[in-house]
């Protein structure tokens, strides 16, 4: 777009609530953990609520079977003399592919709406509209001026800093919306410390660097949700830690606004993955 802001924001950062994680990180290895159903492990402790989910299921059917554990299975003996046997690890994942695909259904993407967002706002007739000759490029020892600019391409509102034909310094951009941008800009770009209010609530929170989220921030959601870590153009990329009003959390790491990598999931029943 030119001009872009040179002087700050370098960074490491669903999808889901916040972004759309399918992958919740590395679970323990059973093997390096003591044996049964009470070593501190994201394993066990979705192993134990396998157990009882599998065995009230199965009795529900009339099969009454008897449920015992060797190594990393459960073994199940039923009435009619046959036999099973299921998988711990298999179950845990399983459990959390289906909570995570309900938790991603319950609110809007984070991600997906700051993208959203870049596309809507800060508009490149709006950057040079405040310049007196397109061609005129930014002059560093221009005298900042305080203004308040109605621009004619958008309708929207800037009220704040000015140099050299460009936003530079602190000012609020207010769209025709509602939303709104307050904080830090450098050569007509929102490069800095700055805070997004989206029209219908939700906020973001953190570094910008081109227009975009880059750097450490925090999103909330008007439901409850929120998410703080790393963010990269627009998406969650590095360590974070997603929660949910419900009492869900995620700790980790997020990968082009996934969940990816090393992580911990909790679910507000005590379920740990």
């Amino acid at each position: 777009m030119g001009n872009e802001c040179g002087k700050c924001c370098s960074q490491t950062d669903g999808d889901s609530e916040l972004t759309d994680g399918r992958q919740t990180g590395a679970a323990a290895d059973p093997s390096t953990t003591a044996g049964g159903p009470d070593r501190k492990s994201g394993v066990a402790i979705g192993a134990r609520r396998s157990n009882d989910f599998a065995k009230g299921a199965l009795q529900n059917r009339g099969l009454k079977p008897e449920v015992s554990r060797s190594g990393q299975h459960f073994d199940f003996e039923y009435t009619n003399g046959s036999k099973d046997q299921l998988d711990i690890e298999q179950v845990t994942r399983l459990q959390a592919v289906v909570r995570g695909f309900i938790q991603r259904r319950k609110y809007k993407l984070h991600t997906t709406k700051m993208h959203h967002a870049n596309g809507m706002y800060f508009k490149r007739e709006e950057l040079f509209e405040t310049l007196k000759d397109k061609d005129e490029k930014f002059d560093a020892d221009a005298q900042v001026k305080n203004v308040k600019y109605t621009y004619k391409s958008t309708g929207s509102v800037y009220d704040g800093q000015l140099k050299g034909g460009f936003r530079d310094g602190k000012g609020t951009m207010t769209w025709t919306d509602t939303a709104r941008y307050e904080g830090e800009w450098s050569m007509g770009y929102a490069c800095g410390k700055g805070t997004f209010y989206h029209a219908d609530g939700d906020i973001y929170e953190g570094v910008w660097n081109n227009n975009k989220c880059n750097g450490y921030g925090v999103y909330t959601n008007k439901k409850g949700a929120r998410y703080e870590g790393y963010w990269k153009n627009d998406t969650q990329s590095g360590q974070g830690t997603e929660v949910w009003p419900e009492g869900s959390k995620y700790v980790g790491q997020y990968v082009n606004g996934k969940k990816q990598g090393t992580g911990k999931y909790s679910w507000a029943d005590g379920s740990v993955y």
